[in-house]
């Protein structure tokens, strides 16, 4: 019995659609990854710092940008955005983000 050569390509695509596309491409960083870490670690950094701001004149503006922001970063299309109104709450209450 003679079984037909199959190329290299063949093989990726068929092990890719096995294995499925994300487990297949773990190692590609998709501009999305980038922005997602981006809110999860300025929203980290708003959390831990709030709590020494409560006096601060801006401070319920600042809450209400972070948890907006917070809403945003949870969206599939509006995580940009997110970073955006975290990054202006933290600006509102003088925390620099280390990102």
């Amino acid at each position: 019995m003679k079984f037909p050569r199959i190329s290299p390509k063949t093989l990726i695509v068929a092990a890719a659609a096995l294995l499925g596309a994300p487990a297949a491409l773990a190692g590609v960083d998709e501009p999305n990854n980038a922005v997602m870490r981006e809110c999860a670690v300025l929203t980290d950094q708003f959390d831990q710092a709030q709590a020494a701001h409560k006096a601060d004149k801006n401070y319920k503006e600042a809450v209400s940008l972070s948890t907006e922001g917070k809403g945003l970063c949870n969206s599939s299309s509006m995580q940009g955005a997110g970073v955006t109104h975290l990054r202006s709450a933290m600006k509102l209450i003088g925390i620099t983000p280390s990102m």
